[in-house]
């Protein structure tokens, strides 16, 4: 094991060692049960701040082929639990790596705070490494992140049997689905009827409505095609550093395309 202690990293800039304060190498998040989640990686940045307000930092790196492990379990309190309060249903948790510099000792805690944990007694570093959804009846959304990429276990329903036509339509993204992300991991499939090939279109709503940013071109002939088509992307475009979606605009260009279905299996968002 390699701990790499930093100067103050002061401003935000700089980071733990020399090396940067987002720093992440191997980072694997997952749920592992309905209440429960696990943290691997093998090299992460970890500060006392907020960039822009760090006095102190350091990176945890591991020997090659090592790495780091901890979990957070919802149903828990302080380290490896939830950082404050009590669980709540239909909320989104940031998850966070913690670090007590004093007994050399790495957990987690689960937080609604997207920003900064309550820190447990001792802990002073921590590193937002990924966020989860507890749904209705209180349980995680089955995911796995893997650096800065995000796959749902079950794809994540937009829209189904839905007939679409040529007119732009609004659909609502999963309550799993974050904002502030930079790309949406989209699958789509027809659902019953036949005709010729079809495009379905997606979009960003917003002042530039009917600017195209994702489209799945698809040929078939088939009357009972009921197969999910290839995965598309839905990309941020520069300026913007993110989407911060919470609606799809979407159609269909062609003729008789019958019902449609869309889902969300997955999206990158930074950590």
């Amino acid at each position: 094991m390699r701990i790499k202690p930093g100067p103050a990293a002061g401003g935000g800039g700089g980071g733990s060692g020399g090396l940067p304060i987002y720093y992440k190498k191997e980072l694997e998040v997952r749920t592992t049960s309905a209440n429960a989640i696990s943290i691997k990686f093998g090299g992460l940045s970890l500060a006392d701040e907020v960039p822009g307000s760090i006095t102190e930092d350091l990176a945890l790196e591991d020997a090659p082929g090592s790495v780091y492990s901890t979990t957070a379990d919802i149903t828990a309190s302080g380290a490896g639990g939830l950082d404050t309060g009590v669980e709540a249903n239909s909320t989104f948790y940031t998850i966070f790596a913690i670090y007590n510099t004093t007994t050399s000792t790495l957990s987690a805690v689960l937080s609604t705070s997207g920003t900064k944990p309550t820190l447990p007694a001792g802990y002073t570093l921590f590193r937002r490494v990924g966020e989860v959804y507890n749904d209705g009846s209180g349980d995680f959304v089955g995911m796995t992140r893997v650096d800065d990429n995000v796959y749902f276990e079950v794809a994540q329903n937009v829209f189904s049997d839905v007939a679409l036509d040529a007119d732009w339509d609004s659909y609502s993204l999963p309550a799993a689905c974050p904002s502030g992300t930079q790309e949406w991991f989209l699958s789509s499939g027809r659902d019953v009827g036949g005709g010729t090939a079809f495009n379905i279109q997606v979009l960003r709503p917003g002042p530039d409505a009917g600017f195209e940013i994702a489209s799945e071109n698809v040929a078939s002939s088939s009357t009972t095609n009921a197969a999910n088509h290839a995965m598309y992307r839905v990309v941020d475009h520069p300026p913007m550093p993110s989407l911060g979606l919470t609606t799809l605009e979407v159609r269909c260009n062609g003729t008789g395309f019958g019902d449609q279905s869309n889902f969300c299996r997955g999206y990158r968002k930074a950590v």
